[in-house]
């Protein structure tokens, strides 16, 4: 499978923070010098696509005339190029942006920008809307989804709760059963009228949650924090432990075939036009297992806050955000004939995802600095 091209563009513009600026200012809808300075500065967010096999096209919009360009793979760690790749250096060493689109191919790993502005000739500051950067990434982004990321963004520690019976001795009560033992954290143990008391997770020779201090011999409330398992699974699911999580790739919606696309300055004059022939919605199907309706629910209520808190997933190897959405809330799925399990469903989307992705390469259109209006002849 060839690789997937990403361009990333960094709407500079509109952000109400940056990591840093000096002397630079927002003014109709773009980012200028500050009225009595000749020159200003700033520092793009963070680029981190793990996965970005190669760097290719770089681009500043409007225009790029009295902007250079200084790379980061931090803000205290600048770095320099010395004709064959990229060094540390202990300065920001300043480069024109076409400049960096000749060399960016040697870059690897984390990715910042720092833009300087300077005055033109005539006074007026240049302006500058967005910075645009490309990137190749392997692999298919769906399948990334579906089999790492939303299993990732699912699987968060829930808190839970139990009524259990102390032992004899009172320094120790039951591991609840079918919960793996490494999944749970925070543990405590409520006794009436008592404060809660921490619990240590032992798994041997009886697994059980023992304590510091005797409590006493009456029911008392288990409360702990447990993170269960996510799996995307297309057929049906072997359940190995519980409460689990069960993600279902359902029929895509809402097709259009549009011709989305995009493009960013190559070296040597040419530009890279990507487009699309689809874009699409992405439903899925969450469902939670559980041998309890109380631990059922209280999974299912949290991957609902999360989902609706959140509004994306973050794509780490593309350092792309994807929109998600919830469409439908909590509802009864069928009980399991396995020892009568109970499944709750959610639905989410995610939106406006691409089929049919094409690049190619073409000549940059170049624009000229030139005043064609017309000239009134004085007699």
């Amino acid at each position: 499978m060839s690789p997937v091209f990403i361009i990333q563009t960094l709407e500079l513009s509109r952000k109400t923070a940056l990591p840093e600026v000096n002397n630079i200012v927002r003014s109709q809808g773009a980012l200028v010098i500050v009225a009595d300075q000749s020159q200003g500065e700033l520092l793009t967010p963070l680029l981190t696509p793990r996965m970005a096999s190669d760097y290719l096209g770089f681009e500043l919009r409007p225009n790029e005339q009295n902007i250079t360009v200084a790379l980061h793979r931090s803000p205290n760690h600048s770095y320099s190029f010395n004709g064959n790749s990229w060094v540390p250096s202990p300065d920001p060493t300043f480069y024109t942006p076409d400049q960096i689109r000749q060399t960016l191919s040697a870059w690897a790993g984390p990715l910042q920008f720092r833009l300087r502005l300077q005055r033109y000739s005539n006074g007026e500051s240049p302006k500058l809307q967005e910075l645009k950067v490309g990137y190749e990434v392997p692999g298919d982004r769906l399948s990334y989804l579906i089999d790492i990321a939303l299993p990732n963004f699912f699987s968060v520690p829930v808190q839970l709760t139990r009524w259990v019976r102390p032992s004899p001795d009172g320094l120790s009560v039951p591991l609840p059963s079918s919960f793996t033992p490494d999944r749970l954290s925070s543990v405590k143990v409520l006794s009436p009228e008592l404060r809660p008391q921490p619990g240590t997770v032992v798994t041997t020779p009886t697994p059980r949650i023992t304590l510091s201090n005797p409590i006493p011999q009456q029911p008392s409330r288990l409360i702990f924090k447990f993170k269960p398992k996510a799996a995307h699974q297309p057929g049906v699911y072997q359940i190995t432990e519980l409460p689990c999580i069960v993600l279902r790739l359902l029929d895509g919606t809402n097709y259009r075939r549009m011709t989305a696309e995009d493009s960013i300055r190559l070296p040597d004059g040419q530009s890279r036009l990507w487009q699309t022939t689809y874009l699409y919605n992405q439903p899925l199907e969450v469902l939670v297992i559980a041998s309890e309706m109380e631990d059922a629910r209280a999974i299912a209520n949290q991957l609902m806050q999360r989902v609706s808190s959140m509004g994306h997933i973050d794509a780490p190897p593309s350092a792309l955000e994807i929109p998600l959405h919830l469409t439908q809330g909590i509802r009864s799925g069928d009980v399991l004939e396995q020892n009568n399990l109970i499944t709750l469903t959610l639905r989410v989307v995610l939106l406006n995802m691409t089929e049919g992705e094409t690049v190619r390469d073409v000549p940059t259109l170049m624009e000229i600095e030139k005043d064609f209006s017309p000239k009134t002849e004085v007699f």
